[in-house]
């Protein structure tokens, strides 16, 4: 692998622990953003949430091809508040500002 030093204004991570086998490296969940919605994607379920209010949510377990929208239904109340919850949680820790690196 590369011995390049990584600047302090770059953001991310480097994806070497994965590369060498570290089973422990990653996120319990993956963040997708578009033009008209963002969305959260865990191993349980998908939550999307589009601009103009409308959610879809999605599990995984039960349909993996995501093409039933469960959001509405009673029994999933729960995970869509935990979905909900993690979407924000992920949005607001990937916009905080970087730390100022002076060059002097």
């Amino acid at each position: 692998m590369c011995t390049v030093p990584i600047p302090r204004t770059v953001q991310g991570r480097s994806f070497r622990p994965a590369l060498e086998g570290d089973t422990e490296f990653g996120r319990e969940s993956a963040l997708t953003e578009s033009v008209n919605c963002r969305a959260i994607r865990t191993e349980e379920a998908r939550y999307v949430c589009h601009h103009d209010g409308r959610e879809e949510l999605y599990d995984l377990a039960t349909d993996p091809g995501e093409y039933t929208d469960v959001s509405g239904q009673s029994a999933y109340a729960s995970s869509l508040h935990e979905h909900r919850h993690l979407l924000l949680q992920r949005l607001m820790s990937a916009s905080l500002p970087l730390r100022r690196e002076w060059a002097y």
